[in-house]
C-alpha cells in the first residue's frame, strides 16, 4: 500500500514544472567544516530551516526530525529521545551524533540516556544540518547512523533594537512563552538574547513538564574577516513521567492512565525528574582568501537528580584552498565525566586527543574527488565508592574516507562514498557486574566497533523536481552488546557482524511561486549476519518510511502546511512486533502585517492510536502510548 501511495504522487507531481533551485543555493558547514554550498558539497545532505520550524508550530526538534527522510525517533527512555539514521535501532544514542553549534550532547551513560534534545529552544535554531551515513573523519566516534547538527540563532548586525514574543497554548494544558532581544552595543558588539516558559501536562494523567530557559549570543566583530562569537545557555525542566508502561489490556480500558507497579520492593506510580543544563562556547573564526580558522572551546554540564554529565574540550581547524581543490586539517580535544548514584557513587571519564586531515582535489570542473583520515587517542577511567569498580584502559581508532563526485551538469551530480569508521565504547561499557552479592564489578576487554560503509548518491533536477537518491551498504564488527542475568548482572560483549543496506529518495517540487511538494521514502534493512543471533532483524528498525508534505501560499498573508507520514513495522529485542503506523498533521499560517502573525493546528489529525515505543520482558509486552489528536495556537509579534 504505501509503495503503491509513493508512486502515485510521484508520477502526479513530477511532471510539474519547477522554477526554484533554491536547495542547491542552500548553505551547509558540516559536510568538510567550513561553509559551502550544496550544489558544492559531494554528499546528500538534509536541511530544515529557521522558516521551516516556526511557520508549522512545531513544538520540540523530535517533532522536526519525524519529518525528515530516513529519520526515526525512539522514546526508549524519559531521560532523552533516540535519534535513529540508517537502521540503528536501540543502539541509535551511540553512533547517530547529535550536535549543538558543534558541540556533542550525547551522553556518556547510553544504556538508558538519550541525547538532551529537550533542553534546546526551537525557538533559537537557526537551521539544522543531517549527514546520513557516517562523518567519522570530521567528528570522530559515534558516527555510523550519521550526524544531526543543530545550528543556532547568533547575534545579528542589525543596530536597531528589535526582537519578537510569542505565546502558544496546545492541547493538554499546554502554555508556553518566549520572548527575544537583540541590540547593538556598539559599533562591532551585537547581542542576542531569548527565554523560554513552558508548562504543560502530559497525554499520561499525572504527567507534566514545566521548563525554563534562557540563551545569549555576544558577537564581537574584530575586524571586516574575524569574529568572535560568546554563546552561553541555561535550562531547567520539572518533569512527571508514568513509571510503569501499559499492557495491552490497560491500553484498550483507558490509554491515558498511570498504572502502578513494583519498583525495589516498593509500589509506584510516577517518577519525578529535575535537570539543569548549562552550557558555553567561544568561537573565533578568521577567514581570509587563502587561509580560514575556526577555533571552538566549550563547556557544558547537566544535572538530573543522582546523575551529573560534564563535558569540556577544544576543536581546532584550519582550510588551505588552493587551484584544484582546498585542505581541510584540524585537532580536538574533549574530556568527559560522568557521575551515577547518591551513596555508592560511581564516577567515569573519557578523554580523547584526534587528529583529522580531509583534501579535496577537483580534477577538472566535472570530477573531483575528497579524501580523509582521522587518528583518536582515548583514555578511561572508572571508579567508585566502595571501590568495587578501580580500572584505567586506553584504546586508539582510525578512520578513512574516500568519494569521488562528478558533476554531470549544472545541476547534478553523482557520487561514490567508502568510510572506514568507529565506535569507542563509553566508560560505562568497560565493565562488567560480575555479582550482585556481594557487589563485584571487573574491568572488561571490549573491543571499539568499526564498520565499512559504501554509499553511491545522487543529485539534480529531474522531471520538474529536485532530487537526491542514495544506496548504501554498510558492515559492522565487533558491535557492542549487553547480556543481562536473571540475578541482574551483566557483561558487555562484541557480538560478530551486523548489516545495513537500503535506499533513502528525497523529491521537492516547486509547480507555481506559492506551492512546494515534498516526497520522501526510505527503505532499510538491518540484521545481524554472524553469531548465535544469525539472521534476525536489528531490533526497533522500520524497514520501510514514507512522508508527503505539501506547502500552499494561498495569499500573500496566508498559507497552509500539511504532512503525512508512514513508518512501518519492526521488532523489539524478543522478537515481538511493532506495529506500522501513519499519521497526518495541519497546520495554518496567517500574517496579519509585518509583525503579527499566528500558527494554529492539529496534530495526529485522523486521531490513530500508536505508541512511543514498546518493549517485551519475561513473555509480558508493554507500550508507552503516544497523543491522539490534539491541538495548538501560536502568536507572534515582531518589533
Amino acid at each position: 500500500m504505501i509503495k503503491k501511495c509513493f508512486y502515485l504522487s510521484f508520477v502526479a507531481i513530477s511532471v510539474l514544472n519547477a522554477n526554484s533551485t533554491t536547495r542547491l543555493d542552500d548553505v551547509v558547514i558540516s559536510s568538510a567544516g567550513f561553509e559551502e554550498k550544496i550544489v558544492d558539497t559531494v554528499k546528500n545532505i538534509s536541511i530544515i530551516t529557521k522558516e521551516d520550524i516556526q511557520n508549522k508550530g512545531f513544538s520540540n526538534i523530535k517533532d522536526i526530525l519525524k519529518r525528515s527522510p530516513g529519520v526515526s525517533i525512539s522514546s526508549k527512555s524519559v531521560h532523552g529521545d533516540q535519534i535513529d539514521i540508517r537502521g540503528q535501532g536501540d543502539k541509535a544514542s551511540s553512533s547517530v551524533l547529535i550536535l549543538v553549534d558543534g558541540v556533542s550532547i550525547n551522553s556518556l551513560d547510553q544504556t538508558h540516556v538519550g541525547a538532551s534534545l529537550d533542553t534546546v529552544d526551537i525557538n533559537n535554531i537557526e537551521r539544522i544540518e543531517i549527514i546520513p551515513g557516517g562523518g567519522s573523519v570530521l567528528y570522530g566516534s559515534g558516527t555510523r547512523g550519521g550526524v544531526v547538527n543543530i545550528i543556532t540563532t547568533k547575534a545579528s548586525k542589525n543596530k536597531e533594537f528589535h526582537g519578537y514574543l510569542t505565546a502558544k497554548y496546545a492541547s493538554y494544558k499546554h502554555k508556553e512563552y518566549q520572548a527575544n532581544l537583540s541590540k547593538s552595543i556598539s559599533e562591532n558588539i551585537f547581542l542576542d538574547t531569548s527565554f523560554q516558559k513552558l508548562n504543560k501536562k502530559g497525554y499520561t494523567n499525572g504527567t507534566k513538564d514545566d521548563k525554563l530557559s534562557a540563551n545569549a549570543s555576544l558577537k564581537f566583530d574584530i575586524s571586516d574577516n574575524q569574529e568572535l562569537i560568546l554563546n552561553a545557555s541555561y535550562a531547567k525542566s520539572e518533569l512527571v513521567v508514568a513509571k510503569n508502561q501499559l499492557t495491552k489490556e490497560q491500553l484498550k480500558e483507558d490509554r491515558k492512565q498511570a498504572p502502578l507497579g513494583i519498583h525495589d520492593s516498593e509500589i509506584t506510580q510516577y517518577s519525578e525528574y529535575i535537570s539543569r543544563k548549562r552550557k558555553y562556547d567561544l568561537k573565533y573564526t578568521l577567514a581570509q582568501k587563502n587561509f580560514s580558522l575556526e577555533t571552538l572551546s566549550f563547556y557544558q554540564k547537566l544535572t538530573m537528580k543522582d546523575r551529573i554529565d560534564k563535558n569540556k574540550g577544544l576543536k581546532f581547524k584550519f582550510k588551505v584552498p588552493f587551484e584544484k581543490g582546498y585542505l581541510v586539517s584540524g585537532y580536538d580535544y574533549e574530556k568527559m565525566k560522568a557521575q551515577r548514584g547518591e551513596e555508592n557513587i560511581t564516577k567515569v571519564q573519557k578523554e580523547t586527543n584526534s587528529l583529522f586531515l580531509i583534501g579535496k582535489y577537483n580534477f577538472n570542473e566535472y570530477v573531483n574527488s575528497m579524501i580523509g583520515y582521522r587518528k583518536e587517542y582515548a583514555s578511561y577511567t572508572m571508579q567508585n565508592t566502595e571501590n568495587t569498580i578501580n580500572g584505567n584502559t586506553k584504546a586508539n581508532n582510525d578512520a578513512y574516507e574516500f568519494v569521488l563526485n562528478s558533476k554531470y551538469s549544472d545541476d547534478g551530480n553523482i557520487y561514490f562514498k567508502y568510510e572506514k569508521g568507529f565506535i569507542s565504547p563509553t566508560p560505562y561499557k568497560r565493565y562488567d557486574k560480575t555479582s550482585v552479592t556481594p557487589l563485584e564489578y571487573e574491568v572488561n576487554n571490549i573491543k571499539s566497533e568499526d564498520y565499512d560503509t559504501y554509499e553511491i548518491g545522487i543529485r539534480d533536477f529531474i522531471f520538474g523536481s529536485y532530487i537526491t537518491l542514495t544506496n548504501f551498504y554498510s558492515i559492522s564488527n565487533n558491535e557492542i552488546m549487553r547480556n543481562m542475568h536473571s540475578d541482574r548482572s551483566f557483561n558487555w560483549e562484541n557480538i560478530d557482524e551486523t548489516k545495513r543496506y537500503g535506499v533513502e529518495l528525497f523529491l521537492e517540487q516547486y509547480p507555481t511561486n506559492n506551492l512546494t511538494f515534498n516526497q520522501s521514502y526510505s527503505f532499510i534493512n538491518a540484521e545481524i549476519t554472524k553469531g548465535e543471533d544469525k539472521g534476525d532483524d536489528i531490533p526497533y528498525v522500520s524497514k520501510n518510511k514514507f512522508v508527503f508534505s505539501m506547502n500552499y501560499y494561498i495569499n500573500s498573508k496566508l498559507s497552509t502546511y500539511l504532512d503525512y507520514q508512514y513508518f512501518g513495522s519492526s521488532y523489539d529485542k524478543e522478537k515481538v512486533k511493532v506495529p506500522s503506523y501513519s499519521i497526518a498533521n495541519l497546520s495554518l499560517n496567517y500574517e496579519f502585517n509585518s509583525q503579527l502573525s499566528f500558527v494554529t493546528g492539529v496534530n495526529n489529525l485522523l486521531n490513530k492510536e500508536y505508541n512511543e515505543y514498546q518493549s517485551t520482558r519475561n513473555g509480558k509486552t508493554t507500550y508507552r502510548p503516544a497523543p491522539e489528536r490534539n491541538y495548538f495556537f501560536q502568536l507572534k509579534y515582531n518589533f
